[in-house]
């Protein structure tokens, strides 16, 4: 069975949300400067105006944090519960756990009309919200599974999930409390990731407005949208070289320490994570993931099941 690597997919998550962004911003300018109806898809939740993250950076989704998958998502895939040799007795309460987390993220999802209507200010207030809320239940939840898990279990659920964090957002998680006292990441150190996190904020922005400039020209310059694959390129080509940004700022000691951590390397199956067997994806497409760009792609079906979106203002994913 082929692995989806998980630093494919979330570079190819962040070059269709920077193109639904700079679509969004131009059907939006359009609107201003013609005076006709708003056109365009509607807000998915991965993070307000686009989010301005990147992956070994900022982070996908918003400023400074990583793309969202916590422990309780990663034991709904069959794999990690290989890999932890969960047992039949466990995998019963696990799963009894897992339904209930699930419930209650669905749960908290806000319906895509509460974004409606609302300055871009309202909504980035919901947005730290339903972070603030996301984060208290991931902390609930560990607990319960910490007391499900053997210490062994336990510990290498810690590497894996540590493992995600780095592969998808690796400034976000340098800078976080855990990681900055583990690593003894000193103030000066944290300035200097801020430094290339502004830099990679920067450049970001730079894509965007060619992006932007490109299609108000009528595409790629040639009357053709921007080639999709050459921005996953140019993506994936960008968090390289962050990730190299970022570990000259750690010391050889702080590499080694990081690495221990870790543990043993595992791919993780992000099909199992957005919407495959077992995953947290919701239903049906009808909301987009935490951190994912979800929301109805415009007038025209596509993929869509036939649904026609509501018209509402144009925003970016």
């Amino acid at each position: 069975m082929r692995i989806v690597r998980i630093s494919s997919l979330l570079t190819m998550l962040c070059a269709a949300s920077l193109m639904a962004s700079t679509i969004a911003q131009v059907s939006a300018q359009d609107e201003r400067e013609g005076g006709g109806r708003p056109r365009g898809g509607q807000r998915g939740f991965g993070g307000p105006g686009g989010g301005r993250g990147g992956f070994g950076g900022p982070g996908f989704g918003g400023p400074g944090g990583g793309f969202s998958i916590d422990r309780a998502m990663l034991l709904g895939s069959e794999r990690v519960k290989e890999e932890l040799e969960i047992s039949d007795a466990q995998s019963v309460t696990l799963n009894a756990a897992l339904e209930a987390y699930r419930q209650e993220r669905q749960d908290s999802r806000p319906d895509r009309s509460e974004f409606e209507n609302k300055s871009e200010e309202e909504r980035q207030a919901l947005f730290e919200k339903m972070q603030k809320d996301r984060e208290a239940l991931s902390r609930k939840t560990d607990e319960v599974l910490n007391a499900m898990l053997e210490p062994e279990q336990a510990k290498r659920l810690d590497e894996i999930h540590l493992q995600v964090q780095l592969r998808s957002g690796l400034l976000a998680a340098l800078k976080g409390d855990d990681l900055k006292s583990k690593l003894k990441i000193s103030e000066d150190q944290i300035a200097k990731l801020t430094a290339v996190e502004e830099e990679v904020r920067a450049a970001q922005e730079k894509q965007r407005e060619e992006m932007r400039a490109n299609f108000q020209r009528g595409g790629g310059g040639d009357g053709q949208r921007p080639d999709f694959e050459q921005i996953r390129e140019r993506m994936e080509a960008a968090r390289k070289e962050t990730e190299t940004k970022v570990m000259a700022v750690l010391s050889t000691e702080q590499k080694a320490s990081l690495e221990s951590l870790k543990g043993k390397e595992f791919e993780v199956d992000m099909r199992e994570m957005f919407g495959g067997r077992g995953g947290f994806g919701g239903r049906g497409g009808d909301r987009g993931g935490d951190g994912g760009g979800g929301g109805d792609r415009g007038d025209r079906n596509r993929g869509d099941g036939g649904r026609r979106r509501p018209q509402s203002e144009s925003d970016a994913i």
